[in-house]
């Protein structure tokens, strides 16, 4: 089975055949690194280092395709075509035209592309499809800011430059294109089969993709996955130590050493100089390549519109959320799925958009449900929005051994389980375990007032709750209302009235858990 799905840490499946590489290099002509194509279609990126292969661009500098002409073209005044892909540029360039593009594709478009062609004349061409004129359109802002002189141009037969020049058309036969007229126009049209929410299309007009994993395959690139458990069990230390090994290129269990990369961490439970940099560093991780962000974001849209910016900043190959209730804010109920949907939703778009992995921390209900991946608490829109779903949890007979359980994957085989050892604040993974996810859920037992204070830490962590609706949840998931109260007053929970409505709050953050 594993054949169907790629290959580990970005390199190509045997299966997979090259068809053509692109060499991307230096103002000079040395190269850089290389970007390739297959068939089925697919793109991976490759550099030599100490005469092999690193399937990663991690720490390199990345340029536009053809800078040495792009460069001379500046200098000579003469016309640029920015286009979509490297195909598109030999177009131009048979044509007898300057062309250029960035590496990766649409949207991936850096300041620094811009500033080397500073001054430039340039000729956009837009891919005729959605993320064509999105992409145009990033282009184009962040050209005019380096003061470039910029039309923006489509094909006028066929897809894109490639298909136009192909079909006998000129260089000077691209047709002039309103970007964001065109955007509303697909917007609009139920033939576009990138514009939503449309009607059906053929499976014929879509190109098939592979998945590509970060951690092969536990973790998969562009999705969500979720890490489970109840609270205590190792869960934040389970995503420390992943992301500790993909920001120092440690091997993870079952995969080989890669290049280290990015992460950033949001977390609201840890803090920092105390709980988070201690465990990093005993992790072993590259402190230098991990950003951390300790205070709670509401992800709506303005929160959203920040994480990426921090995502254009820190460029990380992953992004952690610890706990996803922190980060869901206040207005958000989630046990409601009309509710949870759309969040999760705008949470696996981003992911996809930027092709990172992101994974969510949430805790486990208090008592076993019928299957494991209806475990974790809240709506069950979120196990169905995630890819992949890890639970973490205690071995019931040696409770300073746990494991890390695959219980869904969409993408991909189901990993086996894997073991750790937390013991004296030190983390270390033991290899492959055999403790299967009815024991870890089974093995739990929570008293009636440690899953009271688990219920409001969780419900709590977004800022205020109304009381009414606290005890309406709780009494819908068991607790008793004394209960409710005595956790209340153990936990300091603040309750001031505002209007006719009493809140519920937790002011300060000394009585957070750790998971």
């Amino acid at each position: 089975m594993a054949d169907l799905f790629p290959g580990k840490n970005g390199k190509p499946k045997a299966a997979m055949r090259e068809i053509e590489s692109y060499s991307y290099t230096d103002k000079s002509g040395s190269q850089l690194y290389e970007v390739v194509r297959y068939e089925p279609k697919d793109f991976r990126q490759r550099r030599l280092i100490n005469g092999k292969h690193a399937w990663s661009l991690a720490g390199c500098a990345l340029v536009l395709y053809r800078l040495p002409n792009v460069t001379s073209a500046v200098t000579e005044g003469k016309t640029i075509y920015v286009v979509e892909g490297e195909k598109d540029v030999h177009a131009i360039e048979t044509a007898g035209g300057v062309g250029t593009c960035n590496p990766m594709g649409a949207g991936k478009w850096r300041p620094e592309y811009s500033e080397s062609i500073r001054g430039a004349e340039v000729v956009i061409v837009a891919d005729k499809d959605v993320s064509g004129y999105r992409h145009a359109l990033q282009v184009c802002d962040s050209l005019l800011a380096a003061g470039c002189s910029v039309r923006t141009v489509e094909a006028k037969e066929g897809k894109d430059a490639a298909g136009h020049l192909a079909a006998g058309h000129g260089l000077a036969d691209f047709e002039e294109c309103h970007v964001a007229s065109r955007l509303n126009e697909l917007a609009h049209d139920p033939s576009d089969c990138s514009s939503a929410p449309a009607g059906p299309v053929w499976a014929s007009s879509v190109e098939p993709r592979s998945v590509k994993f970060l951690w092969w395959p536990y973790i998969p690139l562009g999705k969500v996955t979720t890490i489970e458990g109840a609270p205590g069990v190792g869960k934040s230390w389970v995503t420390c130590a992943i992301a500790a090994a993909i920001s120092s290129g440690e091997a993870l269990p079952a995969v080989d050493r890669q290049d280290p990369a990015r992460v950033l961490m949001l977390t609201t439970e840890d803090d920092l100089p105390d709980t988070v940099r201690p465990r990093l560093d005993a992790l072993g991780a590259n402190a230098a390549n991990v950003a951390c962000y300790a205070e709670p974001i509401t992800l709506d849209e303005p929160g959203l519109e920040r994480l990426e910016e921090w995502l254009r900043i820190v460029e990380p190959v992953l992004v952690t959320i610890d706990p996803l209730q922190s980060y869901m804010g206040a207005r958000l109920d989630l046990h409601r799925s009309n509710e949870t949907r759309p969040f999760m939703h705008s949470l696996k778009a981003l992911a996809e958009k930027s092709n990172i992995a992101i994974l969510v921390v949430r805790h486990t209900r208090k008592s076993m449900v019928g299957r494991a991946t209806d475990a974790g608490l809240g709506s069950i829109d979120i196990a169905a929005a995630a890819r992949s779903i890890l639970l973490v949890g205690e071995d019931p007979e040696d409770k300073a051994r746990g494991a890390l359980v695959h219980i869904k994957s969409n993408v991909g085989p189901k990993g086996d389980g894997v073991g750790f050892c937390l013991e004296d604040g030190r983390f270390a993974w033991t290899g492959e375990t055999d403790l299967t996810a009815d024991a870890i859920l089974r093995g739990v037992e929570h008293s009636p007032i440690s899953e009271a204070e688990e219920f409001l830490r969780e419900e709590l962590a977004g800022g205020k709750r109304p009381s009414r609706d606290l005890q309406r949840e709780a009494e819908g998931q068991g607790i008793a209302k004394r209960t409710l109260d005595r956790a209340k007053t153990r936990l300091g929970v603040k309750s001031v009235k505002e209007g006719k409505v009493w809140y519920w709050s937790l002011e300060d953050r000394q009585d957070r858990h750790t998971a």
